[in-house]
């Protein structure tokens, strides 16, 4: 029985499309894999892999992904650049809410913490609400405990952020009372 790979090596994907790119003609193997000649809608031809192709992990000559960081001048690295910190703050947010194997998500998705609508998909929405991020400042939630969206978050400093912490819960080891930071007494 033949693995996956030998089924890919052996398709035949001369004339096919696949997102911007069109196969041209067979290329020189990369590896031991299949991979094919082709030409973008931007007019550049580049060889991709069979498997990249198939699986959709290659759309273009690399045009597409600056066309969409360009769009709207402050996504993703390119022409040297980083990300604005505008946009690190709203994909941040986002990992931290919606992703399940990110570090964080257990202190905010998985309490419930979501992501409005408006801002789940649109960058350019969440600008427009929160404005610039002045120097010094970070996305912050107003409410701990409330959602990521416009009445509930600003551009916060380190020590506003310190001072808006959910309480830490300290157990005495000697009565076995729980304390909040304050040094009030809890219920047990």
């Amino acid at each position: 029985m033949c693995s996956i790979m030998c089924i890919m090596r052996k398709r035949n994907l001369l004339n096919q499309g696949f997102g911007r790119l069109r196969v041209i003609s067979a290329a020189k193997n990369i590896g031991r894999l299949t991979a094919w000649n082709c030409v973008c809608d931007c007019g550049k031809k580049t060889r991709v892999r069979s498997q990249d192709l198939v699986r959709g992990y290659t759309k273009s000559c690399g045009c597409l992904r600056v066309e969409l960081a360009r769009k709207h001048g402050y996504a993703a690295r390119w022409n040297g650049k980083a990300p604005s910190r505008e946009y690190s703050a709203w994909s941040g947010m986002k990992y931290r809410c919606l992703y399940p194997n990110n570090a964080a998500f257990r202190n905010y998705g998985g309490r419930g913490i979501t992501v409005c609508a408006e801002w789940k998909n649109d960058f350019v929405r969440f600008l427009k609400d929160m404005g610039r991020c002045p120097k010094g400042r970070s996305l912050d939630r107003i409410n701990n405990d409330g959602n990521y969206e416009p009445n509930n978050c600003r551009w916060a400093t380190r020590k506003q952020q310190n001072n808006n912490r959910r309480p830490e819960t300290i157990v005495c080891p000697g009565c076995g009372l729980r304390f909040r930071r304050s040094n009030k007494h809890l219920k047990r």
